[in-house]
């Protein structure tokens, strides 16, 4: 630059900045010197040793504790083993029962360990701070899976007692119904004019049939080729219409009707009760519902709902106004009206669950396809019609008034079958069928 381009005000700027530097740098180099002198001349602190474990070097030695810097405890200076670990969580004051709070502690110190300020200057004494962190870690990861598997074998050998406890329940009520039968069977061995509903005796004599050939459908003919004795078991027609039978029970909804008539709803008879002049205007409407299902089926076997949910609003408003004539408890009646009024109940009762089965079905066919009452095939005599029966899951219902002489016919032959033909009682001493294949206890239990 040519000093002689310059204006006067930036010579004297230049001159005053030169004379500026002369007086600031020797002070400043005198301070850099004297630090440089200070750091050569401090003796070396002191580290305190470091703990040594098995494959690791030791640490070197730290300086002393800077004033005001927090005290470590004892603990990080020596070496780690299990008691030393359980010092350190009872000095911390925690539950150890408590699993969770004393895997958060160790983490806890885990985490100490790799932040201990001592050693943060050192590799070496790091590491082995690093090592014992994740050794510690790795303890309560495996006590953790340890506790995980003992709870799953807790819960399995729960889950085994349970079902222990189920198959029980199984085998009790097997047995308790094995011994209900063999109790109505020895009655009607021993007593053949054994009284009682005979619509149950008959059940019960069909569940003794089915495990013999009359209940899978041989016939009397292989039995008697020579003899027509068997003649008197036959069957006539006029019993048919009063025999009557119930379907199996399907979501709550069961069938009743008699063989003649395999119809549902035959509301030709009503108990003397609803036969009285307080109820005719209901009884007209439900039979009116009635005959309307009947006229549709004839058209299409499909019902509507629209039909059968009116057919059930005419049953409700007959039991609303029965209930509300009649209002339970009867205790204040006279036993005949009470006997009365509890088979009108038991009536509607029927209906209501007629209907629940009609609307399941969408018919009025009270049988499926395999299941229809062949008079002349099915209704031969009583052998037949007990294989029938069994086929197809069917029950005698409760006779109508006035016809229980076809029930005590068929019950007589029914028990002299039973005597000739019946499979023999069952031994109370036998043991009970398994009836599940695989049961809880053969089920190998962990070790």
């Amino acid at each position: 630059m040519n000093l002689q381009d310059l204006g006067y005000k930036n010579l004297a700027n230049l001159a005053w900045e030169v004379q500026r530097w002369r007086l600031t740098v020797p002070s400043l180099c005198g301070a850099i010197l004297l630090s440089q002198f200070v750091l050569a001349t401090d003796p070396v602190q002191a580290q305190p040793p470091a703990p040594v474990l098995p494959g690791l070097p030791a640490a070197p030695p730290a300086g002393p504790e800077e004033e005001g810097a927090a005290l470590l405890p004892e603990y990080l200076f020596g070496p780690v083993t299990n008691e030393a670990i359980e010092t350190m969580l009872v000095d911390s004051e925690i539950d150890l029962n408590d699993r969770a709070m004393k895997a958060s502690r160790i983490h806890a110190l885990a985490d100490m360990y790799r932040s201990s300020r001592s050693w943060h200057g050192d590799f070496n004494g790091f590491r082995v701070r690093n090592s014992i962190a994740t050794e510690l870690e790795l303890n309560v990861w495996k006590q953790q899976v340890d506790d995980y598997f003992k709870r799953r074998i807790k819960n399995l050998e729960g889950i085994m007692k349970e079902k222990d406890a189920y198959q029980q329940k199984a085998d009790q009520l097997v047995r308790i119904r094995r011994d209900n039968q063999r109790r109505v069977l020895s009655q009607i061995y021993s007593n053949p004019r054994y009284a009682g509903k005979p619509e149950s005796v008959m059940n019960e004599l069909l569940v003794g049939f089915s495990n013999t050939p009359i209940g899978y459908g041989v016939g009397l003919e292989e039995y008697f080729a020579t003899n027509p004795s068997h003649s008197n078991w036959d069957l006539s027609p006029e019993m048919f219409e009063s025999l009557r039978v119930k379907s199996p029970k399907n979501k709550g909804g069961q069938l009743e009707f008699s063989l003649s008539d395999p119809v549902p709803l035959q509301l030709d008879w009503w108990p003397p009760v609803f036969r009285e002049q307080l109820f005719q205007a209901a009884i007209r409407n439900v039979e009116a519902k009635r005959d309307q299902l009947m006229a549709l089926s004839e058209r299409n076997p499909q019902l509507p709902i629209e039909a059968i949910n009116a057919f059930d609003d005419a049953m409700a408003q007959l039991s609303v106004e029965f209930y509300s004539v009649f209002p339970p408890p009867w205790q204040n009646m006279p036993t005949e009206r009470v006997l009365e009024l509890i088979a009108a109940e038991r009536h509607l009762i029927q209906v209501s669950r007629e209907v629940e089965a009609i609307r399941d079905r969408g018919t009025l066919n009270a049988m499926t396809r395999g299941q229809y009452f062949d008079p002349l095939r099915d209704g031969e005599n009583a052998a037949t019609l007990i294989a029938w029966m069994t086929r197809t899951g069917m029950q005698f219902a409760s006779p109508r008034p006035g016809h229980e002489d076809a029930y005590a016919t068929l019950m007589g032959q029914m028990k002299e079958m039973f005597v000739i033909f019946g499979d023999p009682l069952p031994d109370p001493e036998a043991p009970l069928p398994k009836t599940n294949p695989r049961r809880a206890t053969d089920i190998p239990r962990p070790q």
